[in-house]
């Protein structure tokens, strides 16, 4: 550089000239300077806290709760809203349970003092550890399993493929003496359906009328009976299998039977007739009860 300007200097060109490419150079000089060779541009998202170079972020998704109804005949879903990280999602979760539904007809049976203390993930598997008030609730079998069941169905909801239970970080048999949580344990689609007998509509020769009229005529079908119908008893049509095993009225008592598969449960549902046999005659539900799965 000094040289180049030595050289300006001793020449014999017009002053201007000379100074105009002195201011040049210099210019050239300083740009080259402030930037280093291998000077790079960080992302301006910030890497992820566990170090695995994604970006941290929080996504916001649906989560199907599930409450016992309040004849504690089975588990009904309701979806709430969730944001945040993971864990954040399963201590929303948690609330969500613990504060109750918003559907009058169901109620939560975890007791109001009872704390989430921690959350692990293993894999697939979620663990939740709960405070000793978890036990305190006054729970029969059936409540025992509801109440099981509406912790572990709504956390297998968050995509977690089975949950185990500990209370004060110690596994233990039961809650109540019951039903067993030692192991870890997958979503109840049993518990999501009503079993047993199921009685019959009050209205029963109003809905026989109105077919008789030509309205609802899918009463008349007791494979569509058992799709609309069982929606109340917790089947969900578009995404459960139906299938008629044999219908019959030779007795002079009509009785159908539809075997619905469910999640990973069969369920065989029995129909009967109440008003009149045969054809042109509106099929009512009468039973639910699990059935051994065909291969």
């Amino acid at each position: 550089m000094d040289t180049f300007m030595k050289r300006l200097l001793r020449s014999t060109l017009p002053l201007t000239l000379i100074v105009l490419l002195i201011v040049i150079a210099l210019s050239g000089c300083s740009m080259s300077q402030g930037a280093p060779q291998n000077a790079t541009i960080e992302n301006a998202t910030s890497p992820a806290p566990d170090g695995s170079g994604k970006t941290a972020a929080a996504t916001e998704t649906t989560v199907r709760i599930f409450f016992p109804d309040k004849d504690l005949q089975r588990l009904v879903k309701e979806d709430h809203p969730l944001s945040g990280s993971a864990e954040e999602k399963v201590r929303q979760t948690f609330e969500f349970l613990k504060e109750g539904p918003k559907n009058t007809s169901l109620m939560t049976l975890i007791p109001p003092q009872t704390r989430l203390l921690g959350v692990a993930v293993k894999d697939t598997q979620l663990d939740v550890n709960l405070s000793r008030e978890i036990r305190q609730g006054n729970l029969g079998s059936t409540g025992e399993a509801l109440l099981i069941g509406s912790l572990v169905n709504s956390f297998t909801s968050l995509g977690y493929a089975r949950v185990q239970l500990t209370v004060d970080g110690q596994k233990i048999e039961s809650l109540a003496g019951h039903m067993e949580i030692a192991l870890p344990l997958p979503f109840f689609d049993e518990l999501t359906i009503r079993q047993g007998p199921i009685p019959p509509p009050n209205n029963i020769n109003d809905i026989e009328n109105d077919a008789q009229q030509g309205q609802q005529q899918w009463r008349l079908d007791p494979l569509e009976v058992t799709r609309v119908d069982g929606i109340a008893l917790g089947f969900e049509p578009e995404k459960d299998s139906f299938s008629l095993v044999s219908q019959s009225d030779d007795s002079g008592k009509s009785l159908a039977k539809v075997r619905v598969r469910h999640g990973k449960l069969d369920f065989l549902v029995e129909l009967t007739q109440p008003a009149g046999n045969g054809h042109g005659h509106i099929w009512v539900i009468r039973s639910v009860a699990t059935a051994p799965r065909n291969s």
